[in-house]
């Protein structure tokens, strides 16, 4: 039985390994290696993760982790952008996971956690090319708003950015 829970320093590497793994299965066909690398080594190092499990505030969340048997099939974090909206900054799940229900679960507590700070609207950044993503958030009423190159370290001419949101 999958149980959603907050992440603690016990799950970083775990997590950092999903988050990898789960970035690799989803750009490593469209994206270039060195951009695949700096997102890599931008979000999920050890470092930065042992920091942000701790963290815990509007702005982020914390992560959520869904454990069954002892192992981690996913994860997911959020964090209010606005007065009244969310936004989920990630979500994965273990590939042989998909469809069982659980990136419905990580979803589930992040937007609580972001109704609960009151957010009455959630909103998604997803590469064009994520297909699984985008129905995956299209299904759970997402509705595309628009597009155009992404921002930060996300910047890079030749991906293209899609922003969803919802009502919650």
């Amino acid at each position: 039985m999958v149980e959603i829970k907050r992440a603690d320093k016990d799950h970083v590497h775990a997590i950092a390994k999903l988050c990898i793994d789960g970035y690799w299965n989803t750009f490593g066909g469209t994206h270039s290696k060195d951009y695949i690398k700096r997102i890599i080594n931008e979000f999920y190092n050890i470092d930065r993760l042992r920091t942000e499990v701790d963290e815990n505030s509007e702005a982020w969340g914390g992560y959520f982790i869904a454990v069954d048997d002892g192992r981690i099939k996913g994860a997911s974090a959020g964090g209010m952008i606005d007065s009244n909206a969310g936004e989920v900054f990630f979500l994965y799940v273990d590939s042989n996971e998909r469809h069982s229900g659980v990136a419905s679960k990580l979803l589930e507590a992040v937007t609580k956690q972001q109704v609960d700070m009151g957010a009455d609207e959630q909103w998604i950044s997803i590469h064009a090319e994520n297909e699984n993503g985008i129905g995956f958030y299209e299904s759970k009423g997402f509705e595309f708003k628009h597009e155009g190159p992404g921002s930060g370290i996300y910047q890079d001419g030749n991906y293209l950015s899609l922003r969803y949101s919802r009502k919650i």
